[in-house]
């Protein structure tokens, strides 16, 4: 979403009388050269500068504005870029980016019913642009709209077949909504589309656990997965799973253990919580893998409890 050819043939259009002094001219192009070398900390300062130049066109302040709050945005600050673009919109030539743009950005900020009209806004625009139905699928997944979010996931799917995002995302979606086959025929073309994509076998693997089908090929698919990426930790909770429900629990155990690790504080009160929920844990979770938590995950995996399987 990034205008950077554009901005560099514009910056030969401010060479023009419009732009008498040569610092004025300079500032504007600084701060071109500092977005295109992915330097968010200058291109804010020089675009700032370039922004006060006397007599900029609404055209180029549109082009500027919606640009720094690009790379405000690459700084963490979505405020600022929300701002940014805000004041960019009436001006610029191609609003659909724009909107785009501040959709992401409210988003950030946990916005997500302006995230989707600003997603509805540049669809509008341009409905032919897979990524914006991609992203509002996204939005309306967290407000747990569904529908709507599997709606806009065949639709970016169908603009573009090839986006791997978008397939995985409405694999996981098809999970969510309890269609455990759709997102395993999901995760099964993302496989054949890009082998080495690791989450999807790690997908694969997860809703065939889920749905209580296909264990053995379920722990194939996780051992691929965790050979692309041996320390996930959500590889090796789904992995842990697999080995309990195969009948192997102290690999199982093992495998918990070393997730907890992996995950650390945040993984282990989880776990913990889930642990206490089913009975396997008395007293309050205190994030540390204690000898009370390894006791508990032992008698979980004896039992085959499904720690994590009401949380997929």
């Amino acid at each position: 979403m990034r205008f950077v050819l554009v901005l560099l043939a514009a910056s030969v259009a401010l060479l023009g009388p419009a732009f008498a002094q040569e610092d004025e001219q300079d500032w504007c192009k600084v701060a071109i050269m500092a977005d295109a070398s992915g330097d968010p900390e200058t291109a804010v300062e020089a675009y700032t500068r370039c922004l006060e130049t006397p007599g900029l066109e609404a055209q180029y302040r549109g082009m500027f504005l919606h640009q720094r709050g690009m790379a405000h945005d690459a700084l963490g600050d979505p405020e600022r870029a929300v701002a940014d673009f805000t004041e960019a919109l009436p001006l610029v030539l191609e609003p659909e980016k724009t909107f785009s743009a501040r959709g992401l950005a409210l988003a950030q900020l946990g916005r997500f019913d302006e995230a989707i009209y600003d997603l509805s806004q540049a669809i509008n625009v341009d409905p032919h642009t897979a990524i914006n139905w991609h992203l509002r699928g996204i939005m309306e997944m967290e407000t747990g709209d569904y529908e709507a979010a599997l709606a806009d996931y065949d639709k970016a799917v169908s603009l573009e077949p090839g986006n791997v995002m978008a397939l995985a995302g409405r694999a996981e979606l098809k999970g969510r909504m309890g269609d455990s086959g759709g997102a395993i025929d999901d995760y099964g073309l993302l496989i054949r589309m890009e082998p080495r994509y690791a989450p999807a076998y790690n997908g694969r693997a997860w809703r065939r656990f889920v749905a209580g089908i296909d264990y053995a090929e379920a722990l194939e698919d996780i051992e691929i997965g965790m050979a692309l990426q041996p320390d996930n930790t959500d590889f090796v909770d789904t992995q842990a799973h697999l080995l309990s429900a195969l009948g192997r629990p102290e690999e199982a155990l093992d495998s918990f253990l070393r997730a907890a690790e992996l995950g650390g504080p945040e993984r282990i009160l989880w776990y913990q919580e889930e642990l206490a929920a089913k009975g396997y844990l008395d007293g309050e979770p205190t994030s540390l893998l204690d000898e009370a938590t390894r006791e508990a995950f032992e008698a979980c995996v004896r039992d085959d409890c499904r720690l994590l399987a009401d949380a997929g």
